[in-house]
């Protein structure tokens, strides 16, 4: 996340609900945006998948 991400967060409307698979089961949303298996803009390869991340620990 980019320091400074919420400093203006009515800048940054969601477009889709990224890792959709990873969420918390309770968590649910009442909007009609897309739910992603993955993230949801292209990705630099360099930052990684952070499913990857999770089977580290």
């Amino acid at each position: 996340m980019a320091i400074g991400f919420f400093d203006n967060p009515e800048g940054f409307r969601p477009a889709a609900h990224a890792y959709w698979g990873l969420r918390l089961p309770w968590v649910e949303f009442a909007d009609n945006l897309p739910h992603v298996d993955g993230y949801s803009r292209v990705r630099d390869a360099a930052i990684g998948d952070p499913r990857d991340r999770q089977k580290a620990r």
